[in-house]
């Protein structure tokens, strides 16, 4: 069929048509999307096998690709990347996306080459590479964008044959620019950069397991099992930070570094199920009790993240037992069975390791479950994807924020220094409150200092506080977990505010637009 470039073309219908198969004519071709015509030809597919460049070989049947659907779009591509090109075929009309697996095992040899334009575009596209093998030269061009609705990868997997070797590899890069290695390995891939005279092999089997621990770094593996360690048997350095959980007197430790790749981990402390979630967009810390009762049954919920929540830059989890979508900053379900349902909190305290020991020599902690982490640098922020934050704080700037009933605050961890006695007391709601910090360590906790309604509060003195030791009128001391160490409420605690989290300026006001931020100058 050839479609005319004038929209008011018609065409004389030609011969005869069969209707009872199918067979129709349109005089003008633009025309057909308005009818119900069907140009599905649901015919078996056919794959032939090259016989050294001489003849084909019909193994539709044996490959198994000969199935009876409208396809329309193929890649060849090395997806296992084993050194010999598979299938992935796409169908119209819905059904499965195929993948044919190649195992056709001759002894031959190949190699792929992964090329790196640096004056050139990035994935060198339109680049030529000239191998010169057993006596032969094999041309291949890179344009992984030239088949029917499908793209393939950017690079080049080129046989060799019985040539174990490979003399020289031209490559004649975009911009013109020509470069040539000699001697270069088979059966495994080698990587050019524009502009270097050497290069990188490796073993299709060492590629293969780069490539395994690339994906499972770069891939959310929520913690299902956790397990645990002592600080003695913990490998991690001091000042590595973690997020720290205190459920009757039963402390966990969650390091940063971990939770970055895992994001979720289903924990139980005291033997309380909880849900400890870590956003890498936002840097939003926070833990819930993740047991939901009602009038049929008591059940755990467990959690995966499923994407992004639009226009405010941090995650949203779907529960796998009722595929609800939660926020996972305020714990509410935002839609699906369990829609309004709000998890209840559990503090959570952000310091680093040694600190967190210090204050809790008997803690556990997070064991690693891959051998490799990729460092925290804060580089893939969500802040790029939204849009109307309040110029009140830099959009990265990381801060505690507090949320009581109608009230929210929110205080910047570099502005914490500028506050006399290590402390910030105030009111939020109808309820007096305190924030214990300690700027050195970019540490703080909330808590109340008053009941609920109550005018009683405990007030702390500036001059006789200090970091990690917060001193109130009466002469009782309190650590940074809110725990009384010395004097008449000895062992007592304050009760913690649970609804606070540390996280990233930007998150936390597009989620509480009216917040007020806390800020003293020098």
């Amino acid at each position: 069929m050839t479609q005319p470039l004038d929209r008011s073309c018609r065409i004389p219908q030609i011969g005869n048509l069969d209707t009872a198969t199918g067979e129709f004519w349109r005089e003008n071709t633009f025309e057909m999307g308005r009818g119900k015509d069907n140009l599905s030809a649901y015919e078996p597919n056919r794959m032939y096998l090259n016989l050294d460049g001489k003849r084909f070989l019909d193994c539709s049947f044996g490959s198994g690709c000969d199935i009876d659907a409208d396809s329309r779009s193929v890649a060849a591509a090395d997806f296992n990347r084993d050194g010999a090109p598979d299938l992935l075929v796409g169908s119209v009309g819905g059904g499965p996306l195929r993948m044919f697996a190649n195992q056709f095992k001759d002894g031959h040899h190949s190699v792929r080459l992964q090329l790196i334009g640096t004056k050139s575009n990035r994935s060198a596209i339109g680049a030529r590479a000239v191998v010169k093998a057993g006596g032969r030269k094999i041309v291949r061009d890179l344009f992984p964008a030239n088949g029917c609705l499908g793209q393939g990868p950017a690079e080049m997997l080129i046989g060799t044959g019985t040539a174990d070797k490979i003399e020289s590899v031209e490559i004649r890069w975009p911009n013109g620019a020509t470069q040539t290695l000699s001697n270069v390995k088979v059966d495994g891939v080698v990587t050019i950069e524009e502009g270097k005279s050497d290069f990188q092999f490796s073993s299709y089997s060492e590629a293969q397991s780069k490539a395994a621990a690339n994906a499972q770094r770069s891939t959310s593996i929520t913690i299902d099992a956790p397990k645990f360690v002592s600080a003695n048997q913990s490998t991690l350095a001091g000042d590595d930070r973690v997020l720290g959980l205190s459920l009757q007197n039963e402390t966990h430790a969650y390091p940063i570094r971990f939770m970055n790749s895992h994001q979720l981990c289903h924990d139980e402390v005291a033997g309380t199920p909880v849900l400890v979630s870590y956003c890498p967009s936002s840097g939003a810390s926070t833990a819930f009790q993740r047991e939901l009762k009602n009038s049929e049954r008591t059940f755990n919920l467990t959690f995966n993240v499923v994407g992004m929540l639009q226009g405010v830059g941090y995650n949203v989890l779907r529960d796998r037992e009722t595929k609800s979508l939660w926020n996972p900053l305020t714990g509410q379900c935002l839609k699906g069975p369990l829609q309004g349902t709000i998890l209840k909190r559990v503090p959570l305290f952000v310091t680093d390791l040694q600190h967190w020991n210090q204050l809790n020599p008997s803690t556990k902690i997070l064991a690693p479950l891959q051998t490799e982490y990729a460092e925290v640098d804060g580089s893939n922020s969500g802040s790029k994807f939204v849009k109307n934050v309040r110029d009140s704080c830099a959009p990265d700037e990381l801060g505690i924020g507090v949320r009581g009933t109608t009230q929210q605050l929110f205080v910047p961890l570099t502005g914490l220094s500028r506050f006399s006695g290590n402390f910030i007391s105030g009111q939020l709601d109808d309820r007096k409150i305190v924030i214990f910090f300690d700027a050195t360590r970019s540490a703080a906790n909330c808590f109340y200092t008053s009941a609920a309604g109550g005018t009683r509060e405990l007030k702390f003195s500036q001059a006789n506080s200090a970091a990690g030791r917060y001193v109130t009128e009466d002469g009782d001391a309190y650590d940074i977990m809110g725990r009384c160490v010395q004097g008449k409420n000895k062992g007592k605690r304050l009760p913690a505010i649970a609804n606070s989290s540390v996280l990233r300026w930007y998150a936390w006001n597009l989620t509480y637009p009216k917040t007020f931020v806390l800020k003293k100058s020098n």
